[in-house]
């Protein structure tokens, strides 16, 4: 009662603030203790968890603002946070053999002088745009009252395909499948432009939610081979990259109003994931970039 709206817009700054300090910091953890050949399935097995929790999300906010009405419910996340802090805080990391050095901005950029780190630092951040943007619109798609579940079934799928990709990744290269996968999701984005039925627009958002679940994994780990021994910056650079999900809502909007319709927003989605099949075919299986081109 009384809080004026300062202390809100603060208090969701230093939100953001410890949620993306997490983030940093848990990918070059990873990289310490997993060998450089198993980091993209690794990596994939820990969007099985976020994935999870985004699909979760809905009905554990709506029973807990039930139960204990939503005061109390950022507390709860607060609570857990710190108890997960404090549980890998007492768990033993082996420290690497070469401990790397503090890294600032300055040196989080310097890692776009190589290009098979640049394409995929971009490519990140392709992704996290066009993630944000089918976020947005999968839900604005049908004129429904339970068009929410388009999103719920997109990240549903997104959990079948974090699964079916760590699998895949022990077994396949990392770029071609994510080749395959881009080109099937460009696809998808370019259908879901034309096609009106409420069936076909669930099943081709789930589709979509399937191609993109190893994205984020794959880019993070060639980026991690191509700069051994800086985790850090590639991390940094990452997360960074991350901000780009901020442009998809008034991209969409923008692109919608101009164009007379909320369908049309899948365009700017279009427009990135026909980034991401490009970076695809860019890196080469054995995530060097093709020479050919400057030759």
């Amino acid at each position: 009662e009384g809080a004026s709206l300062g202390w809100y817009f603060a208090g969701f700054g230093l939100l953001g603030v410890g949620n993306t300090a997490i983030q940093v910091s848990m990918n070059p953890l990873l990289a310490a203790i997993v060998p450089a050949q198993r980091m993209t399935s690794l990596l994939t097995v820990g969007q099985i968890f976020r994935n999870t929790s985004l699909l979760l999300l809905a009905p554990v906010m709506t029973v807990l603002t039930a139960v204990t009405g939503w005061r109390l419910l950022l507390p709860s996340y607060a609570a857990v946070t710190a108890v997960c802090g404090v549980w890998l805080a007492r768990t033993r990391v082996p420290e690497p053999a070469r401990r790397e050095a503090a890294a600032g901005m300055a040196d989080c950029f310097r890692l776009l002088r190589e290009p098979a780190v640049a394409v995929a630092a971009f490519g990140i951040g392709a992704f996290i745009a066009a993630d944000v943007g089918i976020g947005f619109l999968s839900s604005r798609l049908l004129a429904r009252p339970d068009s929410i579940l388009t999103t719920t079934g997109f990240y549903a799928c997104r959990i079948v395909g974090t699964l079916v990709g760590a699998w895949v990744l022990l077994r396949f290269s990392d770029i071609r499948y994510l080749r395959w996968n881009m080109c099937a999701a460009a696809a998808l984005v370019a259908l879901l432009l034309f096609v009106r039925g409420d069936a076909a627009v669930y099943v081709l958002i789930g589709l979509l939610g399937f191609t993109l679940s190893c994205v984020f994994a794959t880019f993070y780990a060639v980026a991690t081979r191509h700069a051994p021994g800086r985790s850090n910056e590639v991390a940094g650079l990452s997360i960074m990259m991350i901000a780009a999900g901020a442009l998809s809502g008034p991209a969409i909007g923008l692109i919608a109003r101009l164009a007379g319709g909320m369908r049309f927003g899948l365009l700017y989605v279009l427009a990135c994931v026909l980034y991401l099949v490009w970076a695809s075919f860019r890196l080469e299986p054995n995530n060097i970039i093709n020479k050919e081109n400057h030759a």
